[in-house]
């Protein structure tokens, strides 16, 4: 289990920590874009500018990177969030399915965002029924 992963608040830090944890050797990369569907250039521009993943490209590299079930969860919804332009959009991604972890981590990414901040995430998430208490993460 990777604690770490779920204290991120960006995909793309998380991703760039994945590679760098997998030993990165020569063609690294390349096989990373291949698994995913994507050019060694694009995926590049994913780690160091603003395009962004797809949700199968997103699920091709928790694939890729042998993510359990919660890790993957978590990692698409990352992916999600800085892919919406409100949290309306993110509701709309996932209607009735948002993980409680998310709610942990939304006050930096809704501040990013130009939302509320946590009062609104707090209501979202109560219409939604979950809390903020945190992400309960067996170890």
């Amino acid at each position: 289990m990777r604690e770490w992963l779920f204290r991120e608040t960006s995909y793309k830090k998380a991703l760039a920590r994945l590679i760098e944890e997998s030993a990165p050797e020569r063609g690294t990369i390349s096989r990373i874009a291949d698994a995913i569907g994507c050019q060694r250039s694009y995926l590049s521009q994913v780690l160091h500018a603003k395009a962004q993943l797809t949700k199968d490209q997103a699920w091709n590299l928790c694939t890729f990177f042998g993510l359990p079930e919660m890790e993957a969860t978590y990692f698409e919804c990352l992916v999600d969030f800085e892919r919406a332009s409100t949290l309306r959009d993110l509701e709309a991604a996932y209607p009735g399915e948002l993980i409680a972890g998310v709610a942990g981590n939304l006050e930096p990414m809704a501040r990013q965002k130009g939302e509320p901040g946590l009062a609104q995430a707090t209501a979202y998430f109560a219409r939604m029924g979950w809390t903020t208490s945190g992400w309960a993460v067996p170890y």
